[in-house]
C-alpha cells in the first residue's frame, strides 16, 4: 500500500512539474503537497480561502507558486485553473476544503487529468458507506463530523473517471492516480476498500491518539450491517451533530449531505 506522495510525484518529473494545492492553509508540513510547494524545482498554484493565512503561506512556499485567495466551488474552479494556466495533465492535485470536496473533484476531472490526486476523506465513515457533503452556495463547515466524503464515495468517483485508488496518506487522505499513469509506472489499483480502511485507519497505532475527537462516533466502526450503519449516520447528523458550532446544529439529509451503501 502506497502511503507517501513525495516518491510518487518525483517519479513523474517532467518539464512542467506543475502542482495544485487546494486548501493550502499556511503551508504546513503535514500537507501532502508540502514537499513540492516549498521546492523551487516545482511550480504551480496554491489556493487558500482564509485571507489571514496568506502572509504566512507566501512566506513558507516557493516563489515559483502563485496564490489564489478565495474559496473554490464547483462553479468557479475551472475559471480559477484557466486564470492560472494550469496544464490539462498537471502532475499533482491535493484538495482539502472541509466540505464539498468531491463535487469540486468531479468538476476538475471533467476537463483536467492530474496524474496523481491526494484528497482528504471523512475518515469517520467506514466502507461500504457512500457519503458526501453537498454543495450549497452558503456552505460553511461547522467544525462537526459532517464534511467531505467517505472512502467508498471517493473510490466510486475515481473509478468513473478512470483513476485507481493506490493508497492512503496520514489516515485521512486518499491517494489516487490516473489509469494510464498507473500502467506506465507499474502501480497497482486497490479494490478492497474495507481492507484498506482497516489497515490505514482503524488499525493504525496512533489513531485514537491523533483522532481523539472521533470517539463520539467510533461505534460506527463496529456496525457490520450497512443498512443499520446508514440509519445511524443519518440519525446522528439529522438529530444530534453535537460538535457543530452553529446554533442550529442538525443537518438535512439529501440537502446538506447524501448517504447510502456501495454494493
Amino acid at each position: 500500500m502506497i502511503t507517501q506522495t513525495k516518491e510518487l510525484v518525483e517519479s513523474l518529473r517532467s518539464t512542467s512539474n506543475f502542482i495544485v494545492d487546494i486548501g493550502a492553509s499556511t503551508g504546513v508540513t503535514g500537507d501532502p503537497a508540502y514537499a513540492f510547494i516549498t521546492n523551487p524545482e516545482y511550480r504551480g498554484l496554491c489556493v487558500e480561502g482564509n485571507p489571514a493565512n496568506i502572509p504566512a503561506l507566501r512566506n513558507n512556499i516557493s516563489s515559483t507558486f502563485d496564490i489564489y485567495c478565495g474559496f473554490v466551488t464547483p462553479d468557479n474552479i475551472l475559471d480559477i485553473f484557466k486564470q492560472h494556466n494550469v496544464p490539462v495533465d498537471f502532475n499533482f492535485l491535493k484538495i482539502d476544503i472541509d466540505g464539498y470536496d468531491l463535487q469540486v473533484i468531479r468538476k476538475v476531472l471533467s476537463q483536467y487529468r492530474p496524474k496523481i490526486i491526494a484528497a482528504e476523506i471523512n475518515e469517520k465513515i467506514p466502507p461500504p458507506i457512500l457519503f458526501e457533503t453537498n454543495y450549497k452556495t452558503d456552505y460553511q463547515w461547522d467544525f462537526s463530523h459532517c464534511f467531505g466524503f467517505s472512502l467508498c464515495a471517493g473510490q466510486q468517483v475515481m473509478q468513473e473517471n478512470d483513476y485507481f485508488v493506490i493508497g492512503m496518506y496520514e489516515m485521512n487522505n486518499i491517494i489516487c492516480a490516473a489509469k494510464n499513469t498507473c500502467l506506465t509506472q507499474g502501480w497497482h489499483s486497490l479494490t478492497d476498500m474495507r481492507d484498506l480502511f482497516q489497515r490505514a485507519y482503524v488499525d493504525h497505532p496512533k489513531r485514537q491518539e491523533l483522532f481523539w475527537y472521533n470517539r463520539s462516533v467510533d461505534h460506527w466502526l463496529s456496525i457490520t450491517d450497512p443498512t443499520k450503519l446508514v440509519q445511524e449516520i443519518s440519525k446522528y447528523f439529522t438529530e444530534v451533530n453535537e460538535r457543530s458550532m452553529f446554533d442550529v446544529k442538525t443537518k438535512t439529509r439529501d440537502v446538506d449531505f447524501s448517504v447510502g451503501v456501495k454494493f
